[in-house]
């Protein structure tokens, strides 16, 4: 079955390499653990939860120097076996608004 899940997903990113902060960015690392906050069955109601979520940009700094930790929302088309076991999918259908990044 398929299923319209709210999902969150956070990346860190160096100073350095802040041109890669963008909307979809979260997506495009390794180790990524993105949690599931809430599913769907229907896709209009998945995409009207996605807008009380704005994704964020905080800079932080250390020993390590600047970063930014990114914290994208979107929802995300998958499908599902009749056990509930996650078969396949991805598609990404909306991301939550991004702010711009402080330099």
């Amino acid at each position: 079955m398929k299923r319209y899940d709210l999902i969150k997903n956070t990346r860190e990113i160096s100073y350095k390499d802040r041109d890669e902060v963008c909307q979809g960015c979260t997506l495009d690392q390794m180790d990524q653990e993105p949690e599931t906050l809430k599913s769907f069955d229907d896709k209009d109601e998945a995409l009207e939860a996605l807008k009380k979520y704005q994704s964020e940009i905080s800079k932080l700094g250390g020993g390590a120097g600047t970063y930014y930790i990114i914290t994208e929302y979107y929802v995300q088309i998958n499908e599902y076996d009749e056990d509930g076991d996650w078969i396949g999918g991805g598609d990404v259908l909306d991301f939550a608004e991004m702010p711009q990044v402080e330099a």
